[in-house]
């Protein structure tokens, strides 16, 4: 890249070289060599510069939850003596990009630390887009792109919310308090132990070995909890609103299977869209792997939500409770919803908005009601 002091080296080399031929004088001559031989330095200056200029971008960590900082080092070499002490930085941190200047010695690696906060969940870019630096004499500038793109997982931060509810005919875990075991599905045998119920023995098994032989029975597991997110891109908003939106989606969701995997209670949340996947666990050790699937979701589905939730009609008969999260409402979706309530399980509905209710929505949201669909509003802290 050309600066416009070369342009003006240029211009007065030129000069000196013309009055040099018109006047004869040799400091003419003097002026315009030590001016074109300082032209020459610079050009030299910047080709080594290229060859010779190095950054290297590492982070502390790869992962960080929504609201904490991104620690981030940059490492920069270059082996040109004549080059200007500076060089300018450009970073990207998310959806923006900073400038910084930076003191770079030659021969030498010099280090900088950078802080950002993650702002919004998502397979975020940070890193450096290029260091740009020049010549001594500021007539050059040279860029240097890193090859490596780096990418942090901002992951989404659960929050304090209500325990889902279990219908009253079965209270997530009812049927473990009524029966161990379910005497429909026999798993095993085993011997006898003082105390079993006699039907429980096996008896031509027993007459065969001779000894009291007893059948072993399957654990009933308790219902699911199903949470079903709108992976559909958020409507029109100004700004970011729409990444605003998304937080909201994930944290809502990473909330309430969080609350539920600590009461080792089943979780399922399938995923539609252009990363389709499933998340399914019980236990709290499984938290962070939800996180991190949410985190990789593109929000830019094109399959109707509503088709999402008859197609998860086929589930009820396992399902203890629903947790529907969506950024909007409409007649389909309501209708599908009700349906949910219909086969038996507890129905909750979270609705994201960053402004206020309009009358067709509150209308959906009483219908919803009416049909002991339990409704929470989501916005931004």
């Amino acid at each position: 890249m050309i600066t416009r002091r070369l342009w003006v080296a240029l211009t007065f080399t030129a000069a000196l070289y013309i009055l040099g031929l018109g006047l004869g004088k040799q400091i003419y001559y003097f002026g315009a060599v030590l001016l074109t031989l300082v032209i020459l330095l610079a050009l030299l200056a910047v080709t080594t510069l290229k060859a010779t200029l190095r950054s290297e971008t590492f982070f502390r960590e790869k992962e960080v939850l929504r609201g904490e900082k991104v620690h981030m080092g940059v490492d920069i070499s270059q082996s040109c003596p004549f080059m200007a002490r500076t060089v300018t930085v450009r970073i990207i941190r998310g959806g923006r990009s900073d400038e910084t200047e930076m003191s770079v010695r030659p021969f030498r690696t010099d280090s900088m630390q950078v802080n950002f906060p993650a702002e919004h969940v998502g397979m975020e870019p940070f890193g450096v887009e290029s260091v740009t630096g020049g010549d001594l004499f500021g007539m050059f500038r040279v860029s240097c792109r890193p090859k490596e793109k780096w990418t942090v997982a901002v992951l989404p931060r659960p929050f304090d919310i209500e325990k889902p509810t279990f219908m009253v005919s079965d209270e997530g875990r009812s049927a473990l308090k009524l029966s161990q075991e379910d005497y429909t599905s026999p798993e095993d045998t085993r011997a006898y132990v003082p105390g079993d119920a006699m039907k429980r023995v096996h008896w031509k098994l027993s007459a065969r070995k001779g000894d009291l032989t007893v059948r072993r029975y399957e654990t009933p597991a308790p219902p699911d909890t199903l949470i079903l997110m709108d992976n559909a891109r958020p409507g029109p908003v100004e700004g970011d609103g729409d990444r605003v939106l998304r937080d909201l989606l994930c944290e809502t969701c990473a909330a309430v299977a969080d609350l539920q995997l600590k009461d080792a209670s089943p979780v399922r949340v399938p995923m539609y869209g252009e990363a389709p996947g499933e998340f399914v666990a019980d236990d709290a050790s499984h938290s962070l792997l939800l996180q991190e699937m949410l985190a990789a979701q593109p929000f830019d589905s094109d399959f109707p939500f509503e088709r999402v939730l008859q197609l998860e009609l086929r589930r009820m008969r396992r399902t203890g409770a629903v947790i529907i999260v969506t950024t909007r409402l409409s007649p389909p979706i309501v209708e599908g919803i009700i349906c949910m309530r219909r086969m038996g399980p507890s129905v909750r509905l979270y609705l994201t908005s960053l402004r206020t209710e309009e009358d067709q929505v509150r209308d959906m949201v009483s219908r919803l009601q009416n049909h002991m669909v339990e409704v929470c509003y989501v916005t931004p802290a």
